[in-house]
């Protein structure tokens, strides 16, 4: 598929390479590489059961946003409470299991030995994922750590980090902040526990805001006013159970069918882990 060239920021391949420990043995990496690891999905179960026709898998700003980056996979099911305590101690693992049907074959490993860590590491009620592996980025590219995308669970909320991986030789977490105390808390098994997004370290100092009349630019005031006005009566039909998906972000046209320029088609090349 061709893109056009101005839109391509990034003009090469970049590789993030996740460097397993010395403890894991080859059983439990392949483990890690097959099972725990996967390109995020754009799938979403409430997004399934959003209406009959799941409008908002047809909303291309949130299916890629979706599926963008890579998660990490909690291999058991978990229970957590938080009594609103100030210190490490007032998170506790109420349960912790597996119903995986790999762990029969890896059971002889207790919880801190597949995810290294699952447990308090800081105060206030944060949940905290320590890794077995550290991950390495090219030069000038990090990490935006976060959770799932358009993925929660009620009562806890994912705490967003930027990792400078292109330096980093040892392992970071994922941390969860538990807003709902005195509650038992259940991550399912195989809840994407963290997303991991390469991130070009330099783009807060490259980037800057400008404001303006939309009036000073002929051209997109004309096409906004021709979208708007287009969009509103779409609105009215979604109302009336009219739906018919509009495509001119898709497709990256105006009002009237006429290609942008600088639409960007994406693309999507995820591949299997080796």
């Amino acid at each position: 598929m061709n893109l056009n060239e101005e839109n391509q920021a990034i003009k090469e391949n970049i590789s993030i390479k996740i460097n397993f420990v010395d403890c894991l043995d080859e059983e439990l990496k392949e483990y890690f590489r097959k099972r725990l690891i996967r390109p995020s999905q754009v799938k979403k179960e409430w997004m399934s059961e959003s209406d009959e026709q799941k409008i908002i898998y047809h909303c291309i700003p949130v299916a890629t946003a979706s599926q963008t980056g890579w998660e990490i996979l909690s291999p058991y099911e978990l229970i957590i409470n938080w009594n609103g305590g100030k210190s490490l101690k007032d998170l506790s693992i109420v349960d912790i299991t597996s119903k995986s049907p790999e762990y029969k074959s890896i059971k002889k490993w207790s919880p801190s030995r597949i995810m290294a860590s699952v447990e308090s590491h800081f105060p206030v009620g944060i949940l905290t994922f320590r890794l077995p592996f550290v991950i390495e980025t090219p030069p000038g590219w990090g990490l935006w750590v976060a959770g799932p995308a358009n993925t929660w669970i009620d009562g806890l909320a994912p705490i967003e980090a930027i990792v400078e991986t292109n330096w980093l030789p040892f392992t970071f977490t994922f941390n969860w902040k538990v807003t709902a105390p005195n509650k038992n808390i259940k991550i399912p098994l195989h809840f994407p526990i963290g997303r991991i997004i390469p991130f070009p370290l330099n783009l807060n100092e490259k980037t800057n805001i400008v404001t303006q009349e939309m009036t000073s630019n002929d051209k997109l005031h004309k096409k906004f006013k021709e979208y708007a006005s287009s969009r509103v009566e779409h609105i009215q039909n979604i109302n009336k159970k009219q739906f018919k998906v509009q495509k001119f972000y898709k497709n990256g046209t105006d009002a009237s069918g006429c290609p942008y320029k600088g639409f960007h088609k994406l693309f999507y090349k995820f591949k299997n882990i080796k």
